[in-house]
Order: C-alpha cells, then structure tokens, then sequence
C-alpha cells in the first residue's frame, strides 16, 4: 500500500513539474489588445500592447509572433525576421508553427536574401555573407563554399561558423540553427594589419577592398543590349557585371527589333545575381497579332453564315411539321379537291424532304458553329499570348534571379505581401 501511494506521489509530483505555469492576466490582457489591434490595423497600438505582454512573460512565442506580423506590415523586414526566429525558438511545435515558418520565410524573401532551393523539413539551413566576396566558410570545421554561401542544408542546433580569406583577419561564430527554416549568418572581417598592401607592379598584390555593393549579369540571346537601372543607362563591365546598391531596382532591357524587357530584382551586399531577360521579337509579335484579328474576324463570318444556316434548317423543320399537322387533321369524308383551294397539299414526300434539309442544313449550322469556335478561339490564343505583359503603370514582375558567385546554389526570388 506504501509502495502504491508513493507511486501516486511521484506520478503527481512528475507531472506538476512538467505543467506549465499559466499566463498571468495582465499578459492576456495585453496580448489579446495587441492582437485585436493588429487585425484592426492600428499597428503602433498593437506594438505597445505586444510589448508589454513580452515584458509579462518573455518565454512565451505568441507576442513575437504577433511583433513579426505587425513589423511585416510596416515594412520593418529585419525586425520581422529577428522576432519570427525567436517564436519559432521558443516553441518550434507549436500550432502557429507553420504560420510563423511563413512569415519569416516572406520576410526574408522581402529583405531579398536567397530561399532555401527544395523543403528543409524537419531539418534546418543557414545561409552566410560577409562584407567581402569569396570568403571561405566552413560550419563544424567541414570547408562549404565562400561567401556568399546560398542556403544549405544543416542540422538543428548549434554551429560554428568559420568564415577567413587572404588579407582578411578570420572570424568565426557560434549560432542556433532553427527547424525549418534558414538560418542568416552575416560576417564582419576586418583587413589583416599585417597584409600587404599594392606599392607597386612588383608586388602583384593588392589592398583588400570591402565590398558595400552588388551586381547584375543580365543574360539575353540577343546583341547589342541596352540597360537602364532605375532609369539611368547603365554599362556592364567587362566581366559583364552591373553594380548597384543594395536594395530593389527596376531594370529596363531593350535591343533594336525587340519589345522593351522589364522587371524588378534585389540586389544583394556581395551577391553576383543572373538575371535571365526574355526580348520578344517586335516583328514576330506584330504577324501573331494581325493572326490573331484575322482569326477571330474569319470566325466571326463563320459565326454569322452559321446563324442563317440554322434559320433556315428551323424554318424547314416548321414547315415540315405544320405541313404534317395539316394533312393529319384533313377531313377523311371531304373530297381532297374541296380542300385544296384552302390548304395546298403536301404529298408524304415533300413532309420528308423539308424534314430531312432541315436536319442536313441543322448539322451544317452546328458544324459552323464549332468551326466559328475554334477559329475564334485560335485568334484569341494568339492575341493572349503576344499581349503586353505589364501594364502602364504598373510595377513589373519580380526576377527569378540564380545566384552565380562562388559556392551558391539557388535562386532568389522576392515577393511582397501581408500576414
């Protein structure tokens, strides 16, 4: 019987350890204002209530989560990240987990860091970047790639980064790396005192440069490009490379013959981004488009010769039964050329043959019609397809941009949006 209750007793006490303490009211208050304000949209309202519900209990997920979502609103993308990362730090299996994987995962793609190329799952990923280009990393002490190093595959927990290149002091640091989603590492070096610096062609050394800007290759199957950045006319390097400043610009490529090329990319500190422009031939566009009026005009003829046939087969059809119904009721006991005077005979013939135009001219009609279908629909695909793909005024498409510098792998892709 001792035994038996000093079981009970271990049991309860087991379990009262494991409970977790329930969240004082002033935090549900507080939280549940930050909330409602948020849907409401009255963000700086939503903040300061989320705030203090933090300030109540910093372990729970939920007022980060809700922080991310209100930063995500105004546009504070890094902050979005930062309080996303800490919900899912601190519950990764709650039931927002996948809401939460989202926001940061769009907060991120806003801020134009690179997506994670398939699904990390149960796993996590990180990402490296550092103030210079072609950096060795290595996570673990296991060499990864140089900066910067798209996303890749890791396990959860935490890692040691190493990031090191010639003329540069090493760093390394230690970070948490979460389940399900990429984990963003950016790395400071600072020049090695001790490097030599370029005094001269007999050196064949140079200082080592900090990098503070990106840059664009802009492929296309046709010559003589003309880019314009925001624009301004923008000329590649020789090694084909287009620098610009962190951040969204809107690029503009055209060529003679070709229909202007337009679309939005971010550009990254330190990332060499490849941009893939499609120019549509303008002469090619024009034949589809004159194919395409010809067409649907063809089918609208169609359409129309295909009304009259119908007219026609229904007026057969009329007759030939009018002409049935009349000789049915015929008086029997009437001599026929009594009757005729009034009602012309129709001999079971005639019946027939009205009968059977209105049938042939009826699936004349119908085959009209679907001609006129198919042609009108030919037309519309080739008017469809060759249409302006933007529209004045308004903002052009985002870039799937691959990621072309030394150990990447990926894409980035960037999307806007609310949560």
């Amino acid at each position: 019987m001792k035994r038996i209750l000093l079981g009970a007793v271990v049991i309860l006490t087991a379990r009262a350890a494991l409970a977790q303490p329930a969240p004082s009211p002033q935090f549900t208050r507080e939280f549940q204002a930050g909330v409602d304000a948020y849907r409401l949209g009255q963000y700086a309202e939503a903040r300061e209530h989320l705030e203090k519900a933090r300030a109540f209990e910093a372990a729970l997920p939920g007022p980060y989560r809700f922080l991310a979502a209100v930063d995500q609103s105004e546009q504070k993308f890094e902050d979005c990240v930062a309080h996303a990362r800490e919900a899912i730090r601190l519950n990764p299996q709650s039931v927002e987990i996948e809401a939460t994987r989202k926001l940061h995962d769009d907060c991120r793609a806003s801020l134009g860091r690179p997506a994670f190329p398939g699904a990390i799952g149960d796993g996590g990923a990180i990402a490296v970047t550092a103030n210079i280009e072609g950096a060795a990393v290595t996570l673990g002490g296991l060499k990864y790639g140089a900066t910067p190093l798209a996303p890749r595959a890791v396990a959860v927990g935490e890692v040691e980064i190493g990031v090191s290149k010639q003329g540069w002091l090493p760093q390394t640091a230690k970070v948490a790396v979460l389940p399900g989603i990429v984990t963003d590492v950016d790395i400071k070096l600072e020049p090695d005192p001790d490097a030599k610096v370029d005094t001269g062609p007999e050196l064949g050394t140079t200082k080592p440069v900090e990098l503070t800007t990106g840059w664009l290759v802009i492929k296309a199957p046709v010559a003589s490009l003309a880019v314009q950045l925001d624009g301004a006319a923008v000329t590649a390097g020789a090694d084909g490379r287009i620098e610009g400043q962190p951040g969204e610009h809107e690029i503009i490529v055209t060529a003679p013959g070709h229909e202007p090329w337009r679309r939005r990319v971010r550009i990254a500190r330190g990332q060499k981004i490849e941009v893939e422009a499609t120019l549509i031939d303008s002469d090619a566009r024009a034949r589809s488009r004159t194919i395409g009026h010809v067409a649907i005009g063809a089918g609208a003829v169609i359409a129309i010769a295909s009304a009259g046939l119908a007219i026609y087969a229904q007026g057969q059809a009329n007759d030939a039964r009018d002409w049935a119904l009349i000789e049915r009721s015929r008086p029997s006991t009437v001599p026929i050329g009594t009757t005729d005077p009034l009602v012309p005979v129709h001999t079971r013939t005639q019946i027939q043959d009205a009968s059977d135009r209105a049938k042939k001219f009826g699936l004349m009609s119908d085959a009209g019609f679907a001609a006129a279908a198919i042609t009108v629909g030919v037309g519309v695909y080739f008017l469809v397809s060759e249409r302006p793909r933007e529209r004045a005024g308004a903002p052009a498409p985002f870039a799937i941009a691959p990621l072309i510098g030394p150990g990447d792998l990926g894409v980035v892709v960037a999307k806007g949006g609310v949560w």
